[in-house]
């Protein structure tokens, strides 16, 4: 259940991160994303160590040691992946039209296709988490 409510909350909060980008176009503040990043940042907590436990519950305790070393690898190489994804979407979509505030505005509607792309992740991954058993088993 954590794993879910984490989830639902981190994509609940880069949506409105995206829309908070969306309405204080092209000139958002810092102030504008705090709220959402917040949500999101603590969704993110939510999920990182109870999936670590709930992946590594089943192995055997002799074999912890490798099995954590691999999902460690999994996750980096899953960010790397997720951050070439991501940074591809915000440069694709990055066009400058002439005009006043024209980087800001680029950046601003590019950062919010990329924040949107990144919400998708993340509703990927609650779908995969609904899935999951509701309980990690006990160790043999």
């Amino acid at each position: 259940m954590v794993l879910v409510a984490g989830c639902t909350m981190v994509a609940v909060g880069i949506a409105l991160a995206a829309l908070a980008m969306h309405l204080a176009a092209p000139l958002p503040s810092n102030w504008d994303l705090v709220g959402p990043l917040l949500l999101a940042g603590l969704g993110s907590g939510m999920v990182i160590a109870p999936n670590q436990d709930f992946v590594l519950a089943r192995v055997p305790e002799n074999e912890a040691g490798t099995a954590g070393t691999i999902l460690g690898t999994a996750q980096r190489v899953g960010s790397a992946i997720g951050i070439a994804v991501i940074g591809t979407v915000l440069f694709t979509n990055l066009h400058i039209k002439p005009g006043p505030n024209a980087e800001a505005a680029a950046f601003s509607h590019s950062s919010e296709l990329a924040l949107l792309a990144n919400a998708a992740f993340v509703v990927i991954a609650l779908r995969l988490v609904i899935g999951l058993p509701r309980h990690i088993p006990p160790r043999r």
